[in-house]
């Protein structure tokens, strides 16, 4: 369940923030973890788009939220074991 923790409800917290309901996502998975969670990439448009015929639309989805959840200490770097 996510935010069992204070610092997963702090990471809820800002996802709700940059990721309002309705937003665009590209989502890459990877399967589940030892532990059953999912573990994907999960890309957005810095902007919204205009319509669904906007050129490059796959090549738009550009904001990487693993790597922006990483930069500001909401998440760690998932390590195989």
């Amino acid at each position: 369940m996510p935010g069992n923790t204070a610092a997963g409800q702090v990471a809820t917290v800002y996802l709700h923030s940059v990721l309002p309901v309705g937003s665009r996502l590209l989502i890459q998975s990877h399967g589940l973890d030892k532990y059953g969670r999912w573990v994907a990439d999960i890309y957005t448009t810095p902007t919204p788009l205009p319509n669904d015929e906007a050129p490059n639309l796959l090549a738009s989805y550009t904001r990487d939220f693993a790597a922006e959840l990483l930069s500001k200490k909401h998440a760690r770097p998932y390590e195989v074991d």
